[in-house]
């Protein structure tokens, strides 16, 4: 998405709905690029989202409705989805399914960014948002879905820091925009 000679790399699961909506109206087709900038979230909190969202909410994988409310099963077909994610087996999953679960270093296919914003700070991105368009936007509210209630054994989440290891880091190394930044015209 292109306003204002910024370009905002899209990453599913975070607040890319939102940034869409806040800038969809001012989209430029053609325009020369000079800020290229998205938002990256915790790989954990986002992989719970994506599961709350699409697997739960939405129901895109049919193997994983069985198990809500039988924990055995649960456990079984968590361990049998981030099994695939890990082998990079996506076979069982739509493309729609599948995005949501790769990381944000392959959403992003290499492309180097001007800024990095934190999904745990979308104040600061609604500021820049609203500097790129000269309007006042509507207020972010994230939404407390059921990816708190996501149950991740020991298992789990090492499973989760191998299929991430390169999120993880990448988040670790990366300068975030300041919360104080202050755009001017």
């Amino acid at each position: 998405m292109l306003v204002n000679n910024s370009k905002f790399y899209m990453i599913p699961k975070t607040g890319l709905t939102r940034v869409r909506g806040w800038l969809g109206p001012y989209h430029q087709e053609k325009s020369r690029v000079q800020t290229r900038w998205c938002i990256l979230r915790n790989p954990y909190s986002r992989f719970c989202s994506a599961y709350s969202n699409i697997i739960l909410k939405q129901g895109c994988a049919e193997w994983m409705k069985e198990s809500i409310g039988n924990t055995d099963i649960y456990q079984n077909n968590m361990y049998k989805l981030l099994d695939d994610l890990l082998n990079k087996n996506y076979n069982d999953m739509t493309p729609f399914t599948s995005i949501h679960f790769t990381t944000q270093l392959e959403a992003l296919k290499g492309g180097k960014m001007n800024l990095y914003f934190k999904f745990e700070e979308m104040d600061t991105v609604k500021r820049y948002c609203e500097f790129l368009t000269n309007t006042q936007l509507s207020p972010f509210r994230i939404n407390k879905s059921q990816s708190s209630d996501i149950l991740l054994n020991t298992e789990h989440a090492a499973m989760l820091k191998e299929i991430y290891k390169d999120d993880f880091e990448f988040i670790n190394r990366v300068t975030f925009v300041d919360r104080s930044t202050i755009w001017h015209k």
